[in-house]
């Protein structure tokens, strides 16, 4: 039991790691793809008006959107009023994706390197992959709790098993030691004890004949 439960151990840890960052590597891509798209879906120019050049798309509700001129100031959308680091990066034509604070944020550019004319901002929870994995480390959890309830009941049945066999050659012999030499163990289907229950057996044997000789001689010589 205890093999199997190292067994677990050692396979859970580095396959809950390898979990987490791939939790992490979707949500960097599920964002640099959103923004992607919303960038793609802009006009060729943007202006500061009250009423939003374009319309964003739907999205989570922990997860925001917003837009940003050339001179990285928001122009709709929700976040910072002055684009981030990331916002900053991408007015210079490349794309960034980083965590700030409490949130994974990715800004991408839109238009070509040379000439930025918007830069799309994406931000979620950083804490998103984490929760995703906490799930996934929960349903390993209990795989692994089953695995070692199952060993284990497999080990209690397969030690009473083989200490049945064991008592009961160990009461044939206190049998024999008492003077019943008919004392047999049954065939419990194990090679082990079956051949020391023979043994048992044939030593009897031996012990009772060597007693009837041993009258049959006393009988004779009075």
């Amino acid at each position: 039991m205890l093999a199997v439960a190292c067994a677990v151990l050692l396979f859970a840890l580095p396959l809950g790691v390898a979990a987490l960052r791939l939790y992490q590597e979707d949500e960097e891509q599920e964002l640099q793809q959103l923004a992607a798209q919303v960038a793609l879906s802009l006009p060729g120019r943007l202006t500061g008006t009250d009423r939003d050049p374009v319309e964003l798309p739907r999205s989570e509700s922990d997860t925001h959107i917003a837009v940003y001129g050339p001179d990285a100031r928001r122009v709709l959308g929700a976040g910072p009023p002055s684009g981030d680091a990331p916002v900053q990066e991408a007015a210079k034509g490349r794309a960034d994706t980083r965590r700030i604070g409490g949130s994974l944020v990715t800004a991408v550019p839109a238009g070509g390197s040379e000439q930025v004319r918007a830069v799309v901002r994406v931000s979620s929870p950083s804490a998103q992959p984490l929760r995703r994995a906490a799930l996934t480390w929960a349903g390993m959890l209990a795989l692994g709790a089953a695995a070692v309830g199952v060993s284990a009941l497999l080990a209690v049945r397969s030690s009473r098993r083989l200490a049945r066999p064991l008592e009961e050659l160990a009461h044939v012999a206190a049998e024999m030691e008492g003077g019943d030499l008919t004392a047999r163990a049954k065939p419990s289907g194990l090679a082990e004890p079956g051949a020391v229950g023979h043994s048992l057996a044939r030593a009897a044997a031996r012990i009772g004949e060597l007693l009837r000789r041993e009258r049959a001689f006393s009988a004779a010589a009075r």
